[in-house]
């Protein structure tokens, strides 16, 4: 960890700075990214966010304020969509996709169960075929 860090703590601006010179020199995102994290240590910035300016740098946009909206939520997963487009996904997926969906939270178990049974699939394992008690 570089005793430096404590200068980027809270100015993003200046992080953002350097994650340009990192792009500037022309490695690839990675390489880029682990000499980003040895200068300056591996907690100033995540991967995702050293990512998304990188990204950003190789577009051509070099504003260095961020444009997201401060209420947009940036971790988002399945769970999050509406029911309706969960159903729809589940009723996509083959007979061993939709038994892994169901190791999830209770609302995917309901849908693969649904999906499954409106399908005319056997919720007991012994009747998938290869699979053996």
């Amino acid at each position: 960890m570089s005793k430096n860090n404590k200068i980027f703590r809270g100015n993003e601006t200046a992080i953002r700075a350097c994650i340009y010179y990192e792009y500037l020199n022309g490695m690839p995102i990675f390489d880029s990214y682990r000499a980003f994290c040895y200068k300056l240590g591996d907690d100033v910035v995540d991967y995702r966010e050293f990512e998304r300016w990188f990204y950003r740098f190789s577009d051509g946009k070099i504003d260095l304020e961020d444009e997201k909206c401060p209420s947009a939520q940036t971790d988002l997963n399945l769970m999050d969509l509406p029911i309706e487009v969960i159903e729809e996904v589940i009723q996509n997926l083959d007979v061993m996709d939709r038994r892994t969906s169901e190791n999830g939270t209770g609302r995917s178990e309901n849908c693969a169960e649904k999906s499954e049974i409106e399908a005319g699939i056997p919720r007991n394992s012994e009747y998938l075929p290869g699979v053996f008690l």
